[in-house]
């Protein structure tokens, strides 16, 4: 991985310098922590003030665009950075740590199971399915709906005449 630093400049007002630099790279995007370990070694600076906002790669290409903020105080970049940005840096995601170890659940006997499965065979037989209601063959259905249609048909609208229109 090649780091290049395209631009910098210098915010006295959140004491911090915005720097933009392309990374040049094989195979998949570098992770934050790598750019980040390489950006630390070329600007001489501790890891823990570089705050990496964006990391764009260029589709099909083995370059991408990287915008970063170095702190000259970490109290300052507490205050000023969004925390997400902090924690995505450090590598918490969902504010829990990412480790690629998972903690493994306790395993449940097999008499546990074996309990368990009698009380899910109680429970269905419990539920009893509900009576449906008795429905009509559906000859009958279709002269209902026909009766219903005709007389909506039929009906006329009613006409309201004013005062006024009877005298015209």
């Amino acid at each position: 991985m090649a780091l290049k630093i395209t631009n910098k400049n210098e915010n006295p007002v959140f004491s911090r310098d915005e720097i933009t630099a392309e990374i040049e790279f094989t195979g998949p995007i570098p992770s934050r922590k790598e750019v980040k370990q390489q950006l630390a070694k070329q600007l001489s600076v501790e890891g823990s003030l570089i705050v990496i906002t964006k990391i764009e790669p260029k589709y099909g290409k083995g370059n991408a665009l990287v915008t970063v903020n170095v702190y000259k105080d970490k109290k300052i970049m507490d205050e000023i950075e969004p925390k997400y940005y902090l924690d995505r840096d450090a590598g918490i995601k969902g504010g829990k740590k990412a480790d690629k170890k998972e903690e493994k659940k306790p395993e449940t006997k097999p008499e546990e199971k074996k309990e368990a499965e009698p009380a899910k065979e109680q429970k269905k037989e419990e539920a009893k399915p509900k009576p449906k209601k008795e429905e009509k063959p559906a000859e009958e259905k279709k002269e209902e709906t026909r009766k219903e249609q005709s007389s909506f048909v039929s009906q006329k609208p009613k006409v309201s005449v004013t005062a006024e229109e009877k005298k015209d």
